[in-house]
């Protein structure tokens, strides 16, 4: 799963020159993540939310809670994992699986919130990434190139 954060997807925009990524990894019931936002010094709050990209939702985890971040020359990384006990609001006491699904489905994102914007500073949709593939280019006997996956 993958979500890219920007000022312009907050709801309503947000004007911010700080961008980022957050990057989730399934391991059973456990969902491992590393967000990395650039330009942004500091952060108040970093949560996952219930809601399409037209709409502010409910905050269902709240991944500031591992407090597991530090600043860099560009920005700030946090980095923790999600397990069931971690989910709150309308998904409290479900599975990790519930989860999985609800951001399969495009229904959940990321919002970073500062002091300066407090309700957000920079947002983005979770979607489940295309797996990676191995690609080689092959000529055809016409000269044409192909891309095949291995």
């Amino acid at each position: 799963y993958r979500a890219k954060l920007s000022g312009k997807s907050e709801v309503p925009r947000v004007n911010s020159t700080a961008k980022g990524s957050a990057n989730f990894k399934s391991q059973k019931d456990i969902l491992t993540w590393k967000l990395n936002i650039t330009e942004m010094s500091d952060a108040t709050g970093a949560k996952i939310y219930i809601g399409n990209k037209t709409e502010n939702g409910e905050p269902i985890i709240d991944l500031m809670k591992s407090n597991n971040w530090s600043r860099t020359p560009l920005g700030i990384v946090m980095n923790g994992s999600i397990s069931a006990s971690d989910l709150q609001g309308s998904l409290q006491g479900n599975s990790t699986e519930v989860l999985k699904s609800i951001m399969s489905n495009g229904d959940t994102y990321v919002n970073v919130l500062t002091n300066n914007h407090p309700e957000g500073e920079v947002r983005g949709q979770i979607k489940l990434s295309a797996p990676k593939l191995n690609q080689t280019n092959t000529a055809n006997m016409t000269g044409n190139i192909t891309t095949v996956a291995k």
